[in-house]
């Protein structure tokens, strides 16, 4: 068994993608996103690979882009504001199928739509991981690189300000991916004496004259948006969704909490549960495709659900919309940031958090009724 090695959340980020295979990695310096630089930095010269600090946003998708299309195993990050930057290539990239993992280090939690609904043209998505430790970090980095290659997609991992500065005992555990496809037929590699490809967000990779056949076929513009929603079908239907639970045997309040801010509401949870209160979690692990099972199982018993996150509310339509009414659901969270504006501010204290869920708890429909 590996040993355990203390690690911050941006160095697990970049050994798992190290260890997965990652040699091209362009981001833009902004915090939170700069600490991620830093240690990817320290660890893919070594191994072999290339860094490249980007002159904007855009220029550093491009190129994350311009890698992956060869076939190398690449990886892009950056923070809200920068994420906003990306949005075309983003969108673009999930059309073209090209298979890389975007890192989004948050400073709260104000852009879930983006990062599970995307924010560019055309309809896209991406598989969304949301990690709250930082044995997570590393885990779902690792399954998310695997994950690009097995579906040929893009993967989203949404880290944070606070995941990115803890500090835990992480296991490097490695990762089989024995059964994963040989895409080289996939990669661009020039000419080199036969005919060339070439990767369209249009028509994916392939000759210029399989492109002219497809315009032909395939419908154009039009058809490449029928493919895109049947991609999005068939991700959303082989994807595992992954979610954690806890206390739901008899919760009649069940609080439902991702990322980060999960560790603290799952701390509060336990604190209830010691004075007598009848108080579960779901903590959501993939954002998309949304772990429907899970949430739904938790309605089936609770009396009312409470979503609690770091935004003005944008998790909570995916449980309304998955419950459906079967049981209230009551947004409980609010934008809280300290003076820098991160996503640490007194709604995830415990004393302000327990007092928030147990104001809940009394005012739902009484426990028997």
């Amino acid at each position: 068994m590996a040993k355990k090695q203390l690690s911050d959340g941006s160095k697990a980020i970049a050994q798992a993608a190290i260890d997965a295979g990652c040699r091209f990695y362009a981001s833009y310096p902004i915090q939170p996103n700069t600490h991620l630089i830093e240690a990817m930095a320290k660890e893919i010269g070594a191994a072999g690979g290339v860094q490249i600090n980007a002159e904007s946003e855009g220029e550093a998708i491009s190129m994350v882009w311009g890698a992956a299309a060869t076939g190398s195993r690449a990886m892009c990050s950056t923070t809200a504001t920068g994420m906003s930057l990306m949005q075309e290539a983003m969108s673009e990239m999930f059309a073209a199928q090209i298979p890389y993992v975007f890192v989004h280090m948050s400073r709260g939690q104000t852009e879930y739509r983006i990062g599970t609904r995307g924010g560019g043209h055309g309809e896209y998505r991406y598989i969304s991981y949301a990690p709250h430790t930082v044995q997570e970090a590393y885990d779902l980095t690792r399954l998310a690189f695997y994950n690009a290659h097995k579906f040929t997609t893009p993967v989203l991992l949404q880290s944070d300000y606070v995941l990115s500065h803890t500090v835990e005992a992480v296991d490097f555990v490695d990762l089989d991916e024995s059964d994963l496809p040989n895409l080289s037929d996939r990669a661009i590699d020039g000419a080199r004496g036969r005919v060339p490809r070439v990767n369209s967000f249009l028509f994916g990779t392939r000759t210029r004259d399989e492109m002219r056949k497809a315009r032909e076929e395939e419908g154009g513009y039009g058809g490449h948006q029928e493919r895109s929603l049947d991609r999005i079908a068939y991700l959303e239907s082989v994807v595992p969704p992954l979610a954690e639970t806890g206390h739901l045997d008899n919760a009649d309040l069940v609080v439902i909490a991702f990322g980060y801010v999960a560790r603290f509401v799952k701390y509060a949870v336990k604190l209830l549960r010691d004075e007598g209160l009848r108080v579960g979690f779901v903590r959501p692990i993939t954002l998309w495709p949304f772990p429907k099972e899970a949430v739904t199982e938790a309605a089936k018993r609770a009396k009312h659900i409470a979503v609690f996150e770091l935004n003005g509310g944008q998790m909570v339509d995916d449980v309304r919309l998955t419950v459906l009414g079967t049981v209230p659901v009551e947004f409980i969270g609010r934008i809280s940031q300290d003076s820098s504006g991160f996503g640490i501010g007194k709604a995830i204290e415990i004393p302000e958090l327990t007092a928030k869920i147990r104001e809940t708890y009394e005012r739902m429909a009484p426990v028997g009724a």
